[in-house]
């Protein structure tokens, strides 16, 4: 079974004119091995495909029009009746509205294995409004940390891109795995989506995030087909200075594998004959995923057309 998901490659084409192309080199490595098996799995049952395009300076949607997104599922919600948040975006991404609105999301969402009662009882509406909270807060947060890297440099980006999924079949990420999880990361790497409710021990720290609740914090522990692509590098060294003096004052031990610290990678974006600058500059014209195509040598695997994303979303098969 193992041969059919060796030496693959995954090609994706932006933008529904199909102006780009990327193409990855998928590792050879056990966590490689078990998406490629969900990730076929996905696309063969047409289970539907979000993406969300974020951090891209140069795209259409700017801070103010995310932010007023997010003010609507704050009012939805409010509207109904059950459940009051004060916290609103007013033109500035503060981390205690980051910190507020994530909190307000596992409230109301629960987790991925149990469902909270206001979600369930809740219609198609809220629970879109739901999601909204965390996908726009997502969205804001990376929005803030994009202007800061460009102030510093202008031809560094922190955009990445998620493609999830929904309600895709997992399976639990096994202890001899956590090596697999690094704090370096190159331009374009294709990783694990986290494809759970909560936070990562990563950002925790480097949020310094004071108002999650500890049930909340979960190292990334299930496998899907989604993915994410990250448009950035990250340098372990750099990130280790930066976590480790909140990390010591909250007795947290950097070097225990079972944090799965960083992300795992997947694949590695090939080499185009353009610079980064270039590549970021196309694909924020064209942040739409168009279609799909796995590869194993030349030969294709798969190939799937990408419907649009919807701008939200709701859990649809078990209401």
């Amino acid at each position: 079974m193992k041969d059919k998901f060796s030496d693959c490659r995954l090609s994706i084409e932006w933008g529904r004119d199909k102006s780009l192309t990327l193409e990855w080199d998928i590792l050879d490595h056990a966590v490689s091995f078990f998406w490629l098996k969900l990730f076929h799995s996905c696309l063969s049952e047409e289970i539907p495909l979000n993406s969300r395009y974020v951090g891209f300076l140069q795209g259409p949607r700017d801070q103010d029009f995310v932010g007023n997104l997010l003010n609507e599922c704050i009012d939805t919600i409010n509207e109904d009746g059950r459940y009051f948040i004060d916290d609103r975006y007013e033109g500035e991404i503060t981390q205690e509205l980051v910190h507020e609105v994530h909190h307000h999301f596992s409230t109301l969402m629960g987790d991925e294995f149990s469902k909270s009662q206001f979600w369930i009882d809740s219609n198609t509406t809220i629970r879109s409004a739901i999601c909204g909270l965390n996908d726009y807060i997502h969205e804001l947060e990376s929005w803030q940390s994009a202007v800061d890297v460009n102030e510093v440099d202008e031809e560094i980006t922190s955009a990445y891109v998620t493609s999830r999924f929904f309600e895709a079949k997992g399976i639990e990420i096994q202890d001899d795995w956590n090596h697999l999880f690094s704090l370096d990361g190159q331009f374009g790497d294709l990783t694990l989506h986290y494809d759970q409710i909560g936070k990562t021990w990563l950002e925790v720290l480097l949020e310094r995030d004071e108002v999650i609740i500890e049930d909340d914090i979960r190292p990334l522990s299930r496998l899907t087909g989604s993915f994410n692509i990250n448009f950035f590098e990250t340098d372990r060294e750099y990130l280790l200075d930066t976590i480790t003096p909140y990390a010591l004052s909250k007795g947290i031990e950097l070097e225990d594998s079972s944090l799965r610290l960083g992300h795992c990678c997947l694949g590695r974006l090939r080499e185009s004959n353009m610079d980064r600058e270039e590549l970021i500059s196309l694909l924020s014209k064209n942040l739409d995923i168009s279609s799909i195509t796995l590869m194993q040598n030349e030969e294709v695997i798969i190939r799937k057309e990408i419907p649009k994303s919807k701008e939200r979303y709701f859990y649809s098969k078990n209401k």
